[in-house]
């Protein structure tokens, strides 16, 4: 699986970051979803269910951003907050487990 990401992002001439795996997981995503559905058809609702969950798996781990638990502003992450990268990283794992 790690190869096909390091593959991924040199054809794709990528710059390893926070965003790339992100974008490397909803491509191959998509990817299992249309083969499965080639092979195993529409035809039965299990499917389709499967891939809804699926979708709504992705949207929840990649696009929805409900905003920073800890300033609570939208549209960044935690890890993008100025105070939290000041952090040692014993605090981040505290901070983590208080927010969770």
């Amino acid at each position: 699986m790690i190869r096909d990401y390091q593959c991924w992002i040199f054809e794709n001439s990528r710059q390893e970051d926070v965003e790339s795996p992100k974008d490397w997981i909803s491509q191959e995503s998509q990817f299992q979803i249309t083969a499965s559905e080639t092979v195993k058809g529409l035809s039965s609702g299990q499917n389709l269910k499967s891939a809804d969950v699926n979708r709504r798996r992705e949207q929840t781990l990649f696009t929805r951003q409900p905003g920073c638990p800890c300033c609570q502003e939208q549209g960044h992450a935690v890890w993008k907050w100025s105070q939290f990268r000041q952090l040692e990283v014993p605090a981040h794992w505290e901070l983590a487990k208080d927010k969770k």
